[in-house]
Protein backbone atom coordinates (compact mmCIF):
# COMPACT_ATOMS: atom_id res chain seq x y z
CA UNK A 1 0.00 0.00 0.00
CA UNK A 2 1.57 3.11 -1.15
CA UNK A 3 2.11 6.10 2.15
CA UNK A 4 5.27 7.42 0.33
CA UNK A 5 2.98 10.43 -0.80
CA UNK A 6 3.35 11.34 3.41
CA UNK A 7 6.19 12.20 5.00
CA UNK A 8 5.41 12.95 8.61
CA UNK A 9 7.68 11.53 10.91
CA UNK A 10 10.25 10.79 7.87
CA UNK A 11 13.94 11.33 8.58
CA UNK A 12 15.67 11.47 5.06
CA UNK A 13 18.25 8.83 5.50
CA UNK A 14 17.19 6.84 7.62
CA UNK A 15 13.45 5.91 7.75
CA UNK A 16 12.44 7.21 4.07
CA UNK A 17 11.68 5.26 1.21
CA UNK A 18 10.84 5.64 -2.37
CA UNK A 19 10.39 6.58 -4.88
CA UNK A 20 10.80 9.69 -2.85
CA UNK A 21 13.52 9.44 -0.10
CA UNK A 22 11.61 12.34 1.80
CA UNK A 23 8.17 10.25 2.23
CA UNK A 24 7.12 6.86 4.16
CA UNK A 25 8.10 3.33 3.25
CA UNK A 26 5.62 1.49 1.90
CA UNK A 27 3.81 -1.52 3.25
CA UNK A 28 3.48 -4.82 1.55
CA UNK A 29 1.52 -7.83 2.21
CA UNK A 30 3.98 -10.67 1.18
CA UNK A 31 7.79 -10.91 0.73
CA UNK A 32 9.72 -13.18 -0.81
CA UNK A 33 9.72 -16.58 0.95
CA UNK A 34 5.87 -16.23 1.17
CA UNK A 35 3.76 -18.53 -1.10
CA UNK A 36 2.20 -15.61 -4.44
CA UNK A 37 5.13 -13.24 -3.55
CA UNK A 38 5.84 -11.33 -7.47
CA UNK A 39 7.79 -8.46 -7.81
CA UNK A 40 4.96 -6.94 -10.13
CA UNK A 41 3.08 -4.66 -7.43
CA UNK A 42 -0.55 -3.16 -7.77
CA UNK A 43 -0.44 -0.24 -6.76
CA UNK A 44 -3.84 -0.25 -3.24
CA UNK A 45 -3.21 4.23 -3.12
CA UNK A 46 -3.79 4.94 0.63
CA UNK A 47 -6.11 7.97 1.25
CA UNK A 48 -6.97 8.60 4.82
CA UNK A 49 -4.22 7.70 7.77
CA UNK A 50 -5.04 7.87 11.37
CA UNK A 51 -4.88 11.26 12.40
CA UNK A 52 -1.37 11.68 14.41
CA UNK A 53 0.01 8.91 12.17
CA UNK A 54 3.63 8.86 11.76
CA UNK A 55 6.13 6.97 9.76
CA UNK A 56 6.40 3.28 10.09
CA UNK A 57 3.47 3.22 12.41
CA UNK A 58 1.72 0.49 10.29
CA UNK A 59 3.99 -2.25 9.37
CA UNK A 60 1.41 -4.86 7.86
CA UNK A 61 -1.95 -4.90 6.01
CA UNK A 62 -3.42 -6.20 9.65
CA UNK A 63 -2.76 -2.69 11.05
CA UNK A 64 -4.67 -0.76 8.48
CA UNK A 65 -7.99 -1.51 9.14
CA UNK A 66 -10.91 1.16 8.39
CA UNK A 67 -11.95 1.06 12.32
CA UNK A 68 -8.44 2.77 13.10
CA UNK A 69 -8.76 5.15 10.77
CA UNK A 70 -7.08 4.01 7.51
CA UNK A 71 -8.65 4.12 3.90
CA UNK A 72 -7.25 3.45 0.26
CA UNK A 73 -8.55 2.78 -3.22
CA UNK A 74 -6.66 0.10 -6.11
CA UNK A 75 -5.44 2.47 -8.40
CA UNK A 76 -4.77 0.64 -12.04
CA UNK A 77 -0.80 1.36 -11.43
CA UNK A 78 1.64 -1.66 -11.20
CA UNK A 79 5.08 -1.34 -10.80
CA UNK A 80 8.50 -3.79 -11.24
CA UNK A 81 9.56 -3.48 -7.88
CA UNK A 82 11.54 -6.55 -5.93
CA UNK A 83 11.40 -6.25 -2.61
CA UNK A 84 15.73 -6.19 -1.27
CA UNK A 85 15.11 -5.35 2.00
CA UNK A 86 15.78 -7.68 5.00
CA UNK A 87 13.81 -10.58 5.44
CA UNK A 88 12.53 -9.90 9.18
CA UNK A 89 10.10 -11.96 11.85
CA UNK A 90 6.17 -12.01 11.25
CA UNK A 91 5.02 -8.82 12.09
CA UNK A 92 2.06 -9.06 14.38
CA UNK A 93 -0.92 -6.73 14.23
CA UNK A 94 -0.70 -3.72 16.14
CA UNK A 95 -4.13 -3.63 18.24
CA UNK A 96 -3.82 0.13 19.76
CA UNK A 97 -1.82 3.46 19.52
CA UNK A 98 -4.32 4.38 15.94
CA UNK A 99 -6.56 7.30 15.97
CA UNK A 100 -9.22 7.65 13.90
CA UNK A 101 -10.16 11.27 15.57
CA UNK A 102 -9.15 14.60 16.22
CA UNK A 103 -8.50 14.69 20.32
CA UNK A 104 -9.20 17.94 21.31
CA UNK A 105 -7.22 16.75 24.58
CA UNK A 106 -4.12 18.07 22.57
CA UNK A 107 -3.00 21.36 21.49
CA UNK A 108 -2.44 19.84 17.87
CA UNK A 109 -3.54 16.98 15.59
CA UNK A 110 -1.78 16.27 12.49
CA UNK A 111 -4.29 15.20 9.51
CA UNK A 112 -2.78 13.41 6.32
CA UNK A 113 -4.59 12.20 3.12
CA UNK A 114 -5.05 12.31 -0.16
CA UNK A 115 -7.95 11.49 -2.42
CA UNK A 116 -8.43 9.49 -6.23
CA UNK A 117 -8.83 12.80 -7.78
CA UNK A 118 -5.86 14.05 -6.23
CA UNK A 119 -3.20 11.80 -7.69
CA UNK A 120 -0.26 13.18 -8.28
CA UNK A 121 -1.94 17.08 -8.32
CA UNK A 122 0.23 19.25 -6.63
CA UNK A 123 -0.75 22.49 -5.22
CA UNK A 124 -4.40 21.53 -5.17
CA UNK A 125 -5.96 23.66 -1.87
CA UNK A 126 -7.23 21.78 0.72
CA UNK A 127 -9.31 23.46 3.40
CA UNK A 128 -10.62 22.24 6.46
CA UNK A 129 -14.09 23.22 8.03
CA UNK A 130 -16.55 23.44 10.39
CA UNK A 131 -20.15 21.66 9.58
CA UNK A 132 -21.30 25.09 8.89
CA UNK A 133 -18.54 25.82 6.12
CA UNK A 134 -16.36 27.91 7.95
CA UNK A 135 -12.68 27.38 7.25
CA UNK A 136 -10.75 26.64 10.42
CA UNK A 137 -7.11 25.51 8.02
CA UNK A 138 -5.65 25.08 5.07
CA UNK A 139 -3.12 23.93 2.69
CA UNK A 140 -2.01 22.40 -0.51
CA UNK A 141 -1.01 18.95 -1.85
CA UNK A 142 2.31 17.95 -2.12
CA UNK A 143 3.95 16.87 -5.34
CA UNK A 144 1.99 13.54 -5.44
CA UNK A 145 -1.31 14.73 -4.06
CA UNK A 146 -1.39 14.47 -0.33
CA UNK A 147 -2.37 16.43 1.99
CA UNK A 148 -0.01 17.00 5.72
CA UNK A 149 -1.84 19.88 8.23
CA UNK A 150 -1.14 20.81 11.74
CA UNK A 151 -4.77 21.64 13.05
CA UNK A 152 -4.45 23.24 16.39
CA UNK A 153 -6.82 22.66 18.55
CA UNK A 154 -7.57 26.28 19.68
CA UNK A 155 -8.28 26.96 16.20
CA UNK A 156 -11.30 24.20 16.60
CA UNK A 157 -14.72 26.76 17.57
CA UNK A 158 -16.45 24.97 20.90
CA UNK A 159 -18.59 22.36 20.32
CA UNK A 160 -17.24 21.07 17.21
CA UNK A 161 -18.39 18.06 16.54
CA UNK A 162 -16.60 16.53 13.33
CA UNK A 163 -14.05 18.36 10.56
CA UNK A 164 -14.95 18.57 6.46
CA UNK A 165 -12.04 18.05 4.62
CA UNK A 166 -12.49 20.27 1.28
CA UNK A 167 -10.72 19.68 -1.91
CA UNK A 168 -12.09 20.95 -5.48
CA UNK A 169 -15.52 22.21 -3.79
CA UNK A 170 -15.66 18.83 -2.81
CA UNK A 171 -16.05 16.82 1.03
CA UNK A 172 -13.39 14.37 0.63
CA UNK A 173 -13.41 12.85 4.01
CA UNK A 174 -14.98 13.95 7.49
CA UNK A 175 -13.24 13.05 10.69
CA UNK A 176 -14.20 12.95 14.31
CA UNK A 177 -13.89 15.42 16.44
CA UNK A 178 -13.73 14.31 20.63
CA UNK A 179 -11.74 14.28 23.69
CA UNK A 180 -10.12 11.09 25.09
CA UNK A 181 -10.95 12.71 28.51
CA UNK A 182 -14.64 13.17 28.56
CA UNK A 183 -14.98 9.27 26.96
CA UNK A 184 -12.88 8.04 29.65
CA UNK A 185 -15.04 9.78 31.97
CA UNK A 186 -18.11 8.24 30.62
CA UNK A 187 -16.69 5.17 30.82
CA UNK A 188 -15.62 5.51 34.40
CA UNK A 189 -19.10 7.16 35.33
CA UNK A 190 -20.85 4.00 33.63
CA UNK A 191 -18.57 1.67 35.34
CA UNK A 192 -19.59 3.06 38.39
CA UNK A 193 -23.39 2.80 37.65
CA UNK A 194 -23.11 -0.48 36.95
CA UNK A 195 -21.52 -1.15 40.45
CA UNK A 196 -23.73 0.31 42.02
CA UNK A 197 -26.64 -1.53 40.52
CA UNK A 198 -24.74 -4.88 40.69
CA UNK A 199 -24.28 -3.60 44.85
CA UNK A 200 -28.02 -2.86 45.20
CA UNK A 201 -28.91 -6.78 43.74
CA UNK A 202 -26.38 -8.32 46.22
CA UNK A 203 -27.73 -6.27 49.11
CA UNK A 204 -31.57 -7.55 48.10
CA UNK A 205 -30.46 -11.56 47.33
CA UNK A 206 -29.08 -10.99 50.46
CA UNK A 207 -31.95 -9.79 52.44
CA UNK A 208 -33.80 -12.49 50.68
CA UNK A 209 -35.79 -10.41 47.84
CA UNK A 210 -36.23 -10.71 44.32
CA UNK A 211 -36.23 -8.70 41.17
Amino acid sequence: RHVNQFSHGVMEGVNGGGPSPAGMRNIINLDRPDPGYSPLWSIDWVTELPVNYKADQATSFTDMAEAKGYDYFTTPMFVNCPDIGNIGEPVLEKTNGFTPYINTDVDSNYILGSHMSLIFQPDVPVSFQTSDGTEIGSTATNMMGAYEYELMTADIPEGTDMINVVANDETIRTIDVMSKMMDMDDTSAAFGIRSGVMGILALAASAGLAF
